[in-house]
């Protein structure tokens, strides 16, 4: 199997089934859909289950109670088989073709990351793209990449034994957790090859985990 796909979940309802759709509903194989429940108090679970009845490709894993999207994110890394993992965040979702077009890559991949463009989206429906990459090319990870490459961890596709025994997998946090993973993958991996397409949509939700810093972690 190529890729794992992981996507934490909790308490979002009103949002899963559009980013559950957008990932099952591409039009090619070869990957494994794993989404980890951190203890929803809402109907998430529910949804996740009703998924998981009609499409084998979706496994769903559960927290007892919440234990934070560090942790969640985890679980699914510990539980993936594929050769590489990307991280879809349950309120966001992934462009029509971006599998055929990610997995077209990873046959032949060599590279220890992939990174593509994104949209970012606005609940008015207002669409922009991030044009950041211009052109498809494997690139050495240099200091200079630092910054972009640690702002978010759902931006690129990881080879899963980079993923191994990282300091990430023994911290509990909601906001700038992805920053640890980044910043991790970024010191292990040695080469990236990087593409212009805009593979996924990254939903400017203003009740989400990472745009929400709790009393406790601030």
């Amino acid at each position: 199997m190529d890729l794992s796909i992981i996507v934490p979940v909790y308490n979002v309802e009103q949002h899963l089934g559009r980013c559950l759709d957008s990932i099952l509903d591409q039009e090619c194989d070869g990957f494994e859909l794993i989404a980890v429940d951190d203890g929803s108090t809402d109907g998430s679970r529910e949804i996740l289950r009703a998924y998981q009845d009609r499409d084998s490709r979706l496994v769903v894993l559960e927290h007892d109670r919440n234990r934070k999207l560090s942790v969640a994110r985890t679980t699914g890394m510990s539980a993936a088989r594929g050769r590489y993992v990307m991280h879809v965040d349950s309120d966001d979702w992934l462009m029509p073709g971006s599998l055929v077009t990610l997995l077209g890559k990873l046959q032949s991949a060599t590279s220890d990351v992939i990174m593509f463009n994104h949209i970012k989206a606005w609940p008015t429906g207002r669409m922009v793209a991030e044009n950041a990459i211009e052109s498809e090319q494997v690139v050495d990870l240099e200091p200079k990449f630092l910054p972009s490459f640690v702002k978010s961890c759902w931006d690129k596709v990881v080879r899963r034994d980079l993923l191994e025994d990282m300091v990430y997998h023994r911290v509990a946090l909601n906001h700038s957790e992805d920053f640890i993973l980044g910043l991790e993958v970024f010191i292990r991996a040695r080469s990236v090859l990087v593409l212009p397409d805009a593979l996924y949509v990254y939903f400017q939700n203003p009740a989400s985990l990472t745009r929400t810093v709790t009393e406790e972690e601030s």
